[in-house]
């Protein structure tokens, strides 16, 4: 037992952030089965289809989102530390008879933003934290509960 536990350990560290995959799961399954409780118990009016179908879709929603965030994960852009691009180097100015010898300009004018992949626009969807999709699939199951309900009568 022992080494099984050890052996778990080493898989829990390598597999990055378990608390966010964890919670990434829970939120897909728990909150649609959270709007099919919900949606039965406040909507006298739900049927069984508008039920079957709510479920389904907030399940779908929810792991397209968790997937999706896999997929593309947010962008956030982190400030250059190197000097290697720079300009301007730091040193001291000599000969200042000469300035293009002190100051090149070739590439005085050279941006040095880095190039971003092209993202689609759906990927913004995908920037939503992990600890809303179980609020978002609850939201999905409710609507499309209600309105499937709706539609059959």
């Amino acid at each position: 037992f022992g080494a099984l536990c050890m052996l778990f350990a080493v898989l829990a560290s390598t597999m990055g952030q378990v608390l966010q995959a964890s919670n990434s799961v829970f939120g897909a399954i728990g909150g649609p089965l959270l709007g099919l409780f919900s949606l039965g118990m406040l909507f006298p009016w739900a049927n069984s289809a508008g039920a079957i179908v709510g479920l389904l879709s907030g399940i779908f929603m929810a792991f397209w989102i968790a997937i999706g965030a896999r997929i593309f994960p947010p962008y956030s852009p982190t400030k250059s530390t190197s000097i290697a691009d720079c300009v301007l180097p730091n040193v001291t100015i000599a000969n200042l008879t000469t300035p293009s010898a002190a100051f090149p300009t070739d590439n005085l004018y050279s941006t040095l933003m880095p190039t971003v992949e092209p993202r689609p626009a759906i990927a913004e969807l995908y920037t939503l934290s992990y600890m809303w999709y179980s609020a978002t699939a609850f939201a999905v199951v409710v609507v499309v509960g209600l309105v499937v309900s709706f539609a059959t009568g």
